[in-house]
């Protein structure tokens, strides 16, 4: 499978966006100037295809995660709203975790 390079700067941006809310600074430290300088994808790149506001990119980011979770996860049967959110909150964790170090 040929990765484009359009998705190598997507997993560039999302892995700086980790990086950063990670950071003692949080959500804070999220802009497009620090993840271009961070992802080496430029300012206007971001702004077209992540999004404008620091909402839009963490909005995409945390859907980029969320189906890669589901992508490479078997869905256990949830029955109930507190299960999902167990699995959410246990799964997610460990998977975001994974994700940082590669």
């Amino acid at each position: 499978m040929n990765i484009s390079s359009k998705e190598v700067k997507y997993s560039s941006v999302y892995s700086a966006v980790l990086e950063l809310l990670n950071s003692r600074q949080g959500l804070a430290s999220v802009n497009h100037s620090t993840l271009a300088r961070m992802s080496r994808v430029s300012r206007p790149w971001i702004y077209k295809y992540v999004g404008k506001t620091k909402e839009d990119i963490i909005k995409r980011t945390t859907e980029h995660y969320i189906d890669e979770l589901f992508r490479h996860r078997k869905l256990p049967v949830i029955n109930e709203l507190k299960e999902l959110r167990k699995f959410i909150r246990e799964d997610s964790l460990s998977f975001l975790q994974q994700a940082q170090n590669h």
